[in-house]
């Protein structure tokens, strides 16, 4: 394959070559939210970003459960919600939250709901009485939703896990043993984590993690990561570097004997840890949700949750890995961390914290590593834009060398300040919309796996 050489975000070359970086973090709003945040959700198509949790207000204003950011201020989200939103997906062009919930003001709401743009509907009937919808994800055009409920919409053998299509709910595989927390897509091949131990159809042994074999789950490895213990969980799941990344609570991988400390990588056909030796992985505190989240951002894997190191660095609840070793983010934050997202070219970062790198934050902080002069960077496949230059939008066409999943737009001004996030792609045709973008050039990064896959420059009139 030919391989092309670009200068990503080109900016205004006045240093030596290299990189130079700030790293910084500041608060989100004003005073942020009076309780818990559990989820966090960038919509990247109207640029704004959503959070759920267990609050009744954000900066002071009335949000039951859930509220939107728009880079400005916090609004709410029709009435929220009764109880916690535990996480959110786009589906079908519709905003669609899971939790505890039961209500929408006056709108019956079983743990699952949909947003119409004015107010949350039910979808179904939703979980069985105090069912819990803890993650979701969207696949092959239906989206999956697990947790903690015995069935789903009334369907037989949806225990902690179904699949909704837009009309009805459906099995997948029999449901799962115990809960499910995650999801990530790769290679069109969709991966399922959480507590569960055994199959619920053959009770053959999955632990914590499984993988989507056309209507059954089949084993990450001989049988994933951790034992038999049953306080041992996936919790979190990235795509990074090629390689899908598991994190939550467990000590060992598959083989029984490797020390892993809470998180590793599956390669496709094996199960590594992240470093080597006595500081690989994460410094557990004594809380069984040791990483409870986890996010590509500018090049690196982030993970948070409760711990105070990883790979033999002090990390105050989060860290970075970039393929080789571990750093801090910072002096970190001060409390557990739920969620991230990155949003208008910062990672966001939500939990139950009150400082992130000392600066007073309720709950919700974005952390920012501000690049200088790019670095050059090696592409991977072709990429075309029309129309260019254009008014209100345009398509960008990623050639066939690559498959997109989970993949990233970035785009830079002429100066090289990022203006534009779009993330979770999974498609090669990608549809940007101008927004608020102002006339000018602008250089588009399509990034993959935490690397540049295609780029490109379009000019908005």
């Amino acid at each position: 394959m030919k391989k092309i050489i670009t200068i990503l975000c080109i900016g205004v070359l006045l240093a030596t070559p290299g990189r130079s970086s700030a790293q910084t973090w500041s608060s989100i709003g004003t005073s942020g939210m009076n309780g818990s945040i559990k989820c966090l959700l960038t919509d990247a198509t109207n640029n704004v970003m959503y959070a759920g949790g267990a609050f009744t207000t954000a900066d002071g204003q009335t949000m039951n459960s859930i509220a939107k950011w728009n880079g400005s201020s916090w609004t709410a989200v029709g009435a929220g919600f009764n109880s916690t939103v535990w996480s959110l997906c786009i589906y079908n062009n519709e905003l669609y939250a899971g939790g505890a919930f039961t209500m929408s003001g006056s709108t019956p709401v079983s743990g699952i709901a949909k947003f119409n743009g004015s107010a949350w509907v039910a979808v179904g009937t939703g979980a069985a009485s105090s069912g819990i919808v803890a993650a979701m994800c969207v696949f092959n055009n239906e989206l999956y939703a697990g947790g903690f409920f015995s069935g789903m919409g009334g369907v037989a053998t949806t225990k902690n896990l179904a699949k909704w299509n837009g009309t009805s709910w459906a099995s997948i595989g029999g449901g799962a043993q115990d809960g499910v927390m995650s999801f990530v897509v790769h290679n069109n091949e969709l991966y399922m984590g959480g507590y569960f131990v055994v199959n619920n159809i053959s009770f053959s042994q999955q632990y914590r993690i499984a993988k989507l074999s056309g209507t059954s789950w089949v084993n990450v490895g001989s049988k994933g990561v951790g034992d038999a213990n049953a306080y041992w969980g996936v919790r979190a799941m990235s795509v990074y570097n090629g390689n899908v990344h598991a994190s939550g609570y467990f000590a060992i991988l598959d083989d029984g004997t490797t020390q892993a400390r809470h998180t590793a990588k599956w390669n496709g056909s094996s199960w590594s840890t992240l470093g080597s030796g006595a500081n690989a992985g994460i410094t557990a505190t004594t809380s069984t949700y040791v990483v409870n989240t986890s996010a590509v951002y500018n090049n690196s894997l982030y993970e948070a949750g409760n711990f105070t190191g990883a790979g033999g660095t002090t990390a105050d609840n989060i860290a970075s890995w970039n393929g080789t070793s571990w750093s801090a983010a910072g002096s970190g934050v001060n409390g557990q961390v739920n969620a991230m997202a990155v949003y208008g070219g910062n990672l966001i970062v939500a939990g139950d914290f009150s400082t992130a790198g000392g600066n007073n934050v309720g709950k919700i902080a974005k952390w920012n590593t501000t690049t200088g002069i790019a670095d050059l960077n090696v592409a991977k496949a072709s990429s075309v834009n029309y129309p260019n230059p254009f008014n209100s939008s345009t398509t960008i066409v990623v050639s066939s060398e690559v498959q997109l999943s989970n993949a990233q737009l970035s785009v830079c001004d002429i100066l090289g300040k990022e203006a534009a996030v779009m993330t979770n792609i999974s498609d090669n045709t990608i549809h940007f919309n101008r927004n608020d973008l102002r006339p000018g050039i602008y250089f588009y990064t399509v990034k993959e796996n935490g690397g540049s896959v295609a780029t490109g420059k379009f000019i908005i009139e």
